[in-house]
């Protein structure tokens, strides 16, 4: 997939499906080979799925000054929207993904498709199990070793709503960030972990050191 020219960095992004634009933006540090195969795999069957790699990150080039904000990265994430001719999409926000989204909304409401607010993220309907567990992915950031199955919300009821699914035993707990806010975070174990992890090892290239071969 190609690079595409935007303000001061080249671009790497990669573009699956033919529906309306989705354009799906990683955390601080994360390249797009993060996002799960399987989850992309889906959501290509409705939309054009947009993923990219955020400056400093993957394959796009860093700045040299070393300078970043989230701000700085919604203008990037509209430029390439722009150098590829998108006018319109929907956004998902990973982590500090989630902050860009939102810069996008105050700065470039233009852009966005379904403004409409949500009080609380919820788990949703799903069809099969598999599909529950490539949501589920999405929320993990860890390694994949013991004592880091953490998944962490700002929504208590959606972490309610997993812990009461999957019929986890631990306990929620809540952490304050000045970064991240307020968050609710359970222990997902490491029985659950194992359910994910043949999709985990194909998702997380940067992490596959962590799993045995």
């Amino acid at each position: 997939m190609p690079k595409v020219k935007v303000g001061d960095i080249n671009i790497y992004y990669e573009i699956y499906g033919k529906g309306f634009p989705l354009v799906m933006i990683r955390g601080l540090s994360s390249s797009l080979d993060s996002w799960s195969p399987f989850t992309i795999k889906k959501l290509s069957e409705t939309f054009k799925v947009i993923i990219f790699d955020n400056r400093g990150a993957g394959r796009t080039e860093p700045v040299l000054d070393g300078k970043y904000s989230a701000k700085m990265m919604a203008d990037d994430t509209i430029g390439l929207m722009d150098a590829i001719d998108v006018e319109k999409a929907f956004f998902v926000g990973y982590s500090l993904g989630g902050c860009i989204a939102q810069e996008i909304v105050l700065n470039y409401s233009g852009f966005i498709i379904g403004k409409k607010k949500s009080k609380s993220i919820e788990l949703p309907q799903l069809a099969s199990r598999e599909y529950y567990l490539a949501f589920i992915l999405g929320y993990y950031d860890g390694d994949g070793k013991v004592g880091s199955t953490v998944i962490t919300s700002g929504s208590i009821k959606f972490i309610r709503q997993v812990k009461s699914h999957f019929k986890i035993t631990h306990k929620i707990w809540r952490t304050d960030s000045e970064w991240d806010g307020v968050g609710y975070n359970i222990y997902l174990g490491m029985d659950l972990m194992r359910e994910m992890l043949p999709n985990y090892k194909n998702s997380l290239h940067r992490k596959r050191k962590h799993f045995e071969k």
